[in-house]
């Protein structure tokens, strides 16, 4: 082996010889050699190989020959270097130890001890990590670090990671090891000492781990020492560590990259030159080994420092952008589209230095550029980007003229796209095309679409502004760019272009837009696959049908364009694009017209020749299109079609000099002949002879102008083609087309003026026999053409042929189709113009009498009808056979059938036709006649109009009084105001809901219905912004038939039948909702607002309950705004009533109505406070929370000033106290009684304090037995001492005592109730009865009489204590001085008297001396006293029935003078008085 290796290490020269100038090839073959035999050394061979390797192979100059070499050591110390580490350490070392090897020079002695690094570390992997050797290596090549050799120190940073297990173990040993590296790196005197120290503390830190760096406060170290800021080497050290940290860990470091890049950005503007060096290659190392992520993590940050003021920072952010690009090749492919534009904008700084820098990175990015062509360009983009506006076009011009042989990579796309881009947005049309014919390449250039995908959403905007630029070229350059990008990069990068392009193809801008977004299109559709072409064009084609003319005219564009860019696959589309270009052609909007003008140019050019079989037919299918503008265009478009088929040009067929069309010659039309082929060419002269006759005008001529320039000889011709032409016309009379129907028909007639007796013969035989086919527009069209037939013939053709015609016009008028019988009556009316009354005669009466002789014969009726449409005046004749009794249901519907169509006529008539059919009509519902009859009545009231609808009404009118025929009645008016003549009835609205609403109450069922649904249909049918004109006559009927109603039920609540009918409401609340709700006069709201609540009050609650949302949100949302107080004072009745009929209907409305009742209570109207206070008590027994009304309530009386607000809130509480006083809590109730209570007592307002005792009258009736108790005994106070007390306070007591009487006697009086509480109650009326002031005195003899005559039906054994105590008073009133006192105490004894004859006691006879001579005194008296007395005294002696025996039995015991007084005379007077006596109302 010796010899061998000997023999081997021969090739290298010898050792004074150097190996310049020898082949490194065999060199090279030793190294492999060596490396595959590592298995093969033994122990002796080892010192052999490394000496040869360390002296020789490492010195080597060719770099390809020491990587293999030290590749073979590594190789052989992997192999055989754990057995033999004892040998190889000592070796290496020796060789670290010497300061230099032989002769070698300091760059070959550098490369040498890189090796044996390389090797020495490599044996000490081999080591046990307990091994000492290990660790005196690591201290080894730690002090190696000093060497100042980069590769060296580069290879103590590769071995360090292996020889880490040495000193893990031992943390104060491995913190030691750090920290002699940053001291040595932070505080090194030597460059290359803390550069030394920068690779080792990086090789430390990977083979501790990455969380080193925080364990051992590495980062903290470096961070304090980049912001030294007088000390350049610590920053300069921090900047180092920073670079190999990144080297040596990779995207192990990218987290902390975020943290150093400000840093990073302060030092690129460092003051010292060392520091800015050490920054540069820092950044350039981040970025060499940032992910995409990371790039994307940073990009940020780098970015926002362009935009800082600081121009140091912008400096520093704009170099750590231009290291970029040393970015790794996908990450460079990914930063680049966003970083060179923003260096090309730093350009443009005002800071020179910011400039230089942006400079100097565009040339980093330059320097990567590998393509070589774009590698030259890079001179003249760095200048676009600096001068745009000088340099810019010339740039283009260069990018233009170059040759690309190589594919462009990413970094060459980040510099061309933002000049190119820059040219897109130029004002000048010249660079505009050069920048889009550059993008029209670009795809192509790249071998990956993906380098071009981040550059779309930059040029895709600009190549879709100048897609619809105004000049035609640049728009056509840009639409091919569009093309050819997508075909580079893929439909799947542009899904949003083609929505772009068809929208502005649809757009409202302007033609040149859509043009150019069409254009585009074209382009767009040429890259895709034919299948999905055939299935997308379809839908583009359909906006020829929008109603937007912008839409049309885009896809009459798009047409144009497609023939170019499709080519030959456009062939098989020809035949759905020409309709839609044909109907361009026809359009309402010129732009379009003029757009498929041109189109219709491309196509005629490109396919007349080859696709003559595909485009005939479709022209010849649009000169019978229903739209005149496609005729004429296929009129025209079938001329230059056949010139163009021909070889003609059309510039021949105008006359020099003269205008309009030249005739054309036989050779010319014999050439057209040939080319076309005979039979097909008659065909298609048929057809355009037929188009002479069209009913446009526009189209006639252009017929006449093509015919002429087609056929040299008219009447030849015409003979040639009237076969087809006769087919023709008859197949288009069947179409159905009303044009074309016009067309043929014309037609025919000038064949007829022309030819005459040449053609009748053929035609009319044809006509009669396509009269039977069972199709029905060729029995239309026959109509039609017999029409024409018959007004171009003579009255002598007329009379020889008219046997043969009356039989079709005859068949056509009975036919069973309402168009061939219409079309059949016009041919009638041109009938009876040309043969007069011999076709009257002759159809007529035969029509009459097979009428007659079949009953039920539709079509005969229909004939007949069509019959009258023509001569109305014949209806004269037909009435007699048909109107007379008794009413058959045959004639009943024939009238009416005729009426419909002689309804100009009837007006004569009505009187001899309505009677009739409203007996019959009313006979019942089982007969035909009867059905018949009300089904022709109803006909004929909805086809009336002007002063006929008059005399209709009056008919209607009268039969109105008989439920059955009212009925009958009701029914026409419904049909009338559903039928054609709605309008005419609509005047007469008032004055038939007048007519209808008694009938709501009739007894039978059917005449109430149909009553409501005649009104119905006049609400429904009168438009919603009148129908308030039909409040003041509704409201006026339902008050009439209310009276009737109630005058019937003797006074009992009525209700109308009409409004408890399903939706029976319903028309009413429309009238009175409307009437409320628009903004007309205050009267017409205000009449409906009454009109409402009258209804309401007639109708059933179940009937009401359906409709209570309808009527409630209305009401209460026009109670919100200004309405006036007789409006709201309305509405708030109509509520209360609603309140009152609905029920818990009402009860989602209960918060709503609860704020505007007590928003109301505040209002200036008395009128609109009182209803509100009166409907907010039944509103509260809907109300489940009650009691923070009555609190609020109970604070407004408190603390309100007004007046009359203060009377309205004490009314409102009142209200809610004697309907829901039982919701209220106790606790709630007591402070109302207190509140109350102070107010009845305490104010000199006498209406406030009569509402006050009410609230007390209905608060008795719920409070506790002691609050009641302490009501009753307050102002208990008699003689001396009751004078002390106020006035208020005295009559407020007996207010109070009288009021709680009338409301609450159970409690007060009743059987149960503790003899102490009455003892009081008369305390307190004797009392009041004696008061001085006469009101307290009357108001006490108010509430005596109800006190006595309550005990009297109730409580009878205390009756006449009771009575004995109270008399005295009652008397002395009768004798007081005050009127109102002795009219108290007059109705007081009438009162008492009248309870005693009720239940038949006598308590007053035993105290009629006491008080009967002071009203014999008072009937002698005047006015209400006298009045009162003698109605008291007819009630005393109990006169009202007549009897005297009881009168006279106790007048025999009275004293002389009143027997005197009381003779049987004035008693017999006094029982002859009749009536009552109006009695003053109080509010308790």
């Amino acid at each position: 082996m010796s010899t061998t290796l000997l023999s081997l290490f021969a090739i290298y020269p010898s050792t004074d010889d150097s190996c310049d100038g020898f082949e490194w090839e065999p060199r090279n073959g030793l190294a492999l050699t060596l490396k595959a035999s590592a298995e093969e050394f033994s122990s002796s061979d080892l010192p052999l190989v490394f000496n040869f390797l360390i002296s020789k192979g490492l010195a080597d100059p060719e770099e390809r020959v020491r990587t293999d070499m030290v590749a073979a050591g590594v190789e052989i110390i992997d192999q055989v270097g754990a057995d033999h580490s004892n040998m190889l350490v000592p070796l290496f070392e020796s060789y670290l130890n010497n300061k230099k090897l032989g002769d070698m020079q300091e760059e070959q002695y550098d490369l040498v001890r890189e090796g044996v690094i390389v090797f020495l570390g490599r044996v000490a992997k081999h080591l046990p990590a307990s091994d000492p050797k290990a660790r005196e290596i690591l201290h080894r090549l730690l002090k190696a670090l000093h060497t100042p050799s980069e590769p060296v120190q580069r290879a103590v940073s590769e071995c360090l990671p292996g020889l880490i297990p040495a000193i893990q173990s031992d943390t104060h040993e491995a913190e030691k090891v750090v920290a002699e590296m940053l001291d040595q790196l932070l505080k090194g005197s030597a460059y290359g000492s803390r550069r030394g120290a920068a690779f080792g503390l990086a090789g430390l830190v990977k083979g501790l781990g990455v969380a080193s760096l925080k364990q051992y406060g590495i980062m903290d170290a470096l961070k304090e020492a980049s912001e030294a800021k007088k000390e350049p080497q610590k920053r300069e050290g921090a900047l180092f560590a920073f670079e190999c940290l990144c080297d040596k860990l990779g995207r192990m470091f990218e987290p902390y990259v975020i943290h150093i890049l400000p840093i990073m950005l302060s030092c690129f503007s460092d003051s010292s030159v060392p520091v800015r060096e050490a920054t540069d290659q820092a950044a350039r190392a981040v970025m060499r080994n940032l992910s995409a992520q990371g790039v994307k993590f940073v990009m940020p940050s780098l970015l926002t420092g362009l935009d800082d003021p600081a121009w140091r920072t912008q400096v520093g952010s704009v170099q750590m952008l231009g290291a970029m690009a040393f970015c790794a090749p996908k990450q460079l492919s990914s930063c680049l589209p966003t970083v060179v534009p923003k260096l090309s904008e730093v350009l443009g700084s005002s800071h020179p230095k910011v400039q230089a820098a942006a400079r100097t990175a565009l040339q980093q990015i330059g320097s990567v550029i590998q393509n070589p062509e774009v590698q030259q360009l890079v001179p003249s983009i760095i200048l676009a980007f600096d001068s745009p506006a000088k340099h810019n076009a010339a740039c283009l011009d260069t990018i233009l003229g170059t040759v690309f042989m190589n594919s462009v990579d990413a970094p060459s796309l980040a510099l061309l796209v933002p000049v190119v881009n820059r040219g897109i947005r130029d004002r000048s049309t010249e660079t505009k095309k050069k920048a889009a014919r550059i993008i029209g390449r670009m795809s192509g250039l790249v071998n990956e679409p993906k380098d071009l995908a981040p550059y779309v959403p930059l040029i895709l905007p600009e190549l879709q502004k100048i897609v619809i630029d105004p000049n035609p070229d640049i728009r056509a350059i840009a639409a091919k760019s569009l093309g050819s990008l997508m075909k580079g990069l893929g439909e799947e990068k542009f899904t949003e272009l083609v929505p772009w392009l068809l929208e502005t193809m649809k757009s409202e801008t302007s033609a040149v837009e859509r043009s150019g977004a069409a254009q585009g299109l074209s382009e767009v559709l040429a890259i895709m696959e034919p299948r999905k072409v055939d299935a997308l064009l379809p839908t583009l084609l359909e906006a020829s049908q929008s109603q937007s003319s912008a839409a049309r005219e885009g896809c009459v564009i798009l047409c144009r364009f497609l023939p170019t860019t499709l080519g030959d696959n456009f062939v098989r589309h020809l035949s759905t694009a020409l309709p839609v270009v044909i109907g361009g052609l026809a359009d309402d909007n010129e732009g379009v017209r003029e757009a498929a003008s041109s189109t219709t140019r491309v196509f005629i050019d490109l396919y007349a020749k080859s696709s003559f079989p595909m485009l005939l037919p479709a022209v010849e299918k649009g000169m019978f299109n229903s739209n005149w503008r496609i005729r004429q265009s296929s009129v025209d478009l079938l001329g230059e079609f056949l010139l163009k088929v021909s070889g003609l040009s059309s510039k021949v067929l105008l006359n020099e000099g003269n205008a309009g069309p030249r005739t054309t010659s036989e050779a010319e039309a014999a050439r057209i002949q040939q080319v076309v082929g005979e039979d097909r060419m008659w065909e298609v002269l048929a057809r355009l002879y037929l188009s002479r006759s069209d009913p446009a005008l526009t189209v006639r001529t252009a017929a006449l102008s093509v015919w002429k320039s087609l056929v040299p000889n008219t009447p030849r011709t015409l003979v040639d083609i009237l076969s087809p032409l006769i087919e023709l016309s008859i197949e288009l009379l069947a179409n159905g087309d009303e044009d074309s129907t016009m067309m043929a028909g014309r037609c025919l007639g000038e064949l007829v003026k022309k030819l005459g007796d040449r053609i009748l013969p053929k035609v009319v035989p044809i006509l009669q026999q396509s009269m039977t086919s069972p199709v029905v527009s060729t029995r239309c069209g026959v109509c039609a053409g017999l029409t024409e037939i018959l007004e171009a013939t003579t009255k002598s053709q007329l009379a020889v042929y008219l046997p043969e015609l009356l039989p079709t016009v005859e068949l056509a008028l009975c036919d069973p189709e309402d168009s061939v019988r219409n079309a059949g009556g016009k041919a009638f009316g041109v009938l009876v113009k040309s043969g007069g009354r011999v076709a009257v005669d002759a159809i007529v009466p035969a029509l009459i009498n097979q009428l007659h002789a079949t009953e039920g014969d539709d079509q005969t009726l229909e004939g007949l009808k069509q019959v009258l449409s023509v001569c109305p005046q014949l209806l004269v004749d037909i009435l007699p056979k048909l109107v007379h009794m008794p009413m058959d249901a045959f004639r009943a519907e024939s009238l009416g059938a005729l009426a419909e169509v002689a309804w100009a006529d009837l007006q004569k008539h009505l009187g001899t036709i309505v009677p009739p059919l409203v007996e019959t009509a009313a006979m019942g519902e089982q007969s035909n006649a009867s059905k018949a009859s009300q089904d022709a009545l109803n006909t004929i009231a909805s086809v009336l109009e002007g002063s006929a609808v008059d005399m209709m009404i009056r008919e209607l009118q009268m039969k109105m009084d008989v439920s059955e025929e009212g009925t009958c009645a009701c029914y026409a008016i419904e049909h009338a105001f559903k039928g054609p003549s709605r309008v005419e009835w609509e005047q007469h609205a008032p004055a038939l809901v007048q007519m209808l609403v008694p009938l709501l109450g009739e007894s039978l069922p059917e005449c109430v219905r149909a009553a409501w649904a005649a009104l119905n249909s006049i609400v429904v049918g009168v438009p919603k912004e009148k129908t308030g004109v039909l409040a003041r006559p509704l409201k006026t009927s339902l008050a009439l038939i209310g009276e009737k109603l109630s005058r019937e039920s003797a006074g009992s609540p009525v209700e109308l039948p009409g409004l408890n009918l399903p939706k029976g409401l319903s028309p009413f609340l429309t009238v009175f909702l409307q009437g409320i709700l628009q903004s007309g006069s205050i009267e017409l709201r205000e009449q409906s607002a009454e009109g409402l609540g009258q209804v309401i009050s007639m109708t059933s609650q179940s009937a009401i309950k359906p409709f209570v949302v309808q009527i409630a949100g209305p009401l209460i949302r026009t109670m919100s705004d200004r309405s006036a107080s007789q409006v709201k004072g309305a509405i708030l009745k109509a509520l209360g009533i609603l309140i009152d009929s609905s029920g818990q209907g009402l009860k989602p409305f209960v918060p709503q109505l609860q704020t505007t009742f007590v928003k109301c209570l505040q209002d200036a109207s008395s009128e609109i406070r009182d209803r509100a206070a009166k409907n907010i008590g039944p509103l509260m027994k809907l109300s489940t929370r009650v009691d923070p009304l009555v609190g609020d309530l109970c604070m407004q009386v408190k603390s309100c000033e007004s007046t009359g607000v203060k009377l309205s809130v004490v009314r409102a509480l009142c209200s809610i106290f004697d309907c829901a006083g039982e919701k209220v809590s106790p606790q709630v109730l007591s402070a109302a009684g207190e509140s109350i209570g102070a107010t009845l007592h305490e104010t000199d307002n006498d209406t406030i304090q009569q509402a006050a005792a009410a609230c007390m009258g209905a608060f008795a009736l719920h409070c506790s037995e002691q609050e009641l108790d302490q009501f009753l005994k307050r102002g208990i106070v008699s003689g001396v001492a009751r004078s002390s007390i106020p006035r208020e306070e005295r009559l407020g007591s007996t207010l109070g005592l009288a009021a709680s009487l009338r409301r609450a006697p159970d409690r007060l009086c009743g059987p149960s109730t503790d003899r102490e509480r009455i003892n009081c109650i008369v305390k307190g009326l004797s009392f009041a009865l004696g008061d001085e002031v006469v009101s307290v005195r009357k108001i006490a003899a108010h509430g005596s009489h109800r006190f006595l005559c309550y005990l009297i039906g109730h409580h009878q054994s205390i009756v006449s204590s009771a009575l004995a105590s109270l008399l005295p008073g009652l008397a002395a009133l009768l004798a007081g001085s005050e009127p109102e006192g002795k009219v108290a105490g007059c109705v007081c004894f009438r009162k008492v008297a009248e309870a005693e004859c009720i239940v038949g006691a006598d308590y007053l006879s035993a105290h009629f001396a006491s008080f009967i001579p002071p009203l014999l005194l008072l009937m002698d008296g005047k006015g209400d006293v006298k009045s009162s007395s003698e109605y008291a005294m007819r009630a005393v002696l109990r006169l009202s029935k007549g009897d005297l025996s009881f009168a006279i039995d106790n007048v025999q015991h009275m004293d002389r003078s009143t027997r005197s007084i009381l003779t049987e005379g004035t008693l017999r007077r006094l029982a002859r008085k009749h009536g009552e006596m109006e009695e003053e109302v109080f509010e308790w």
